[in-house]
């Protein structure tokens, strides 16, 4: 079985759930097959390269709201009237 097979199969079962199994259940329960899909249709090195840019935006975003807080720990406590 070639990968691009077994891709179409797994992509066929997420569109096609067997009744009553996991995957049906998964849908049913409100998860979206169609982010699955999406996946699967990548390569490994492209699923690797949107896990990288993921990462360095989840850092960015580390970054930005740790100098947030140092900002307003640095102004005074105000008082409450």
């Amino acid at each position: 079985m070639t990968t691009e097979s077994i891709r179409k199969s797994a992509e066929e079962k997420l569109r096609h759930p067997r009744p009553g199994g996991a995957i049906a259940r998964a849908r049913d329960y409100g998860i979206d097959l169609t982010l699955l899909i999406e996946r699967l249709r990548l390569t490994p090195e492209e699923r690797i390269r949107d896990l990288q840019r993921a990462i360095k935006g989840m850092e960015a975003m580390r970054g930005r709201a740790r100098q947030g807080k140092r900002s307003s720990a640095d102004e005074p406590e105000r008082t409450r009237v």
